[in-house]
């Protein structure tokens, strides 16, 4: 799956997620590169 597509999938993602659980995925300890993709879905 390409970058683009990553961050599309995120962004649908996180608006169906409650509050307490956008919370603990920001805690998530995850490699740098998935934390790009987090910021550049949440930018």
């Amino acid at each position: 799956m390409d970058r683009e597509k990553l961050i599309t999938v995120l962004r649908k993602t996180w608006t169906k997620m409650s509050p307490d659980a956008r919370r603990l995925a920001l805690e998530l300890a995850l490699p740098e590169a998935e934390r790009e993709l987090v910021a550049a879905a949440l930018a």
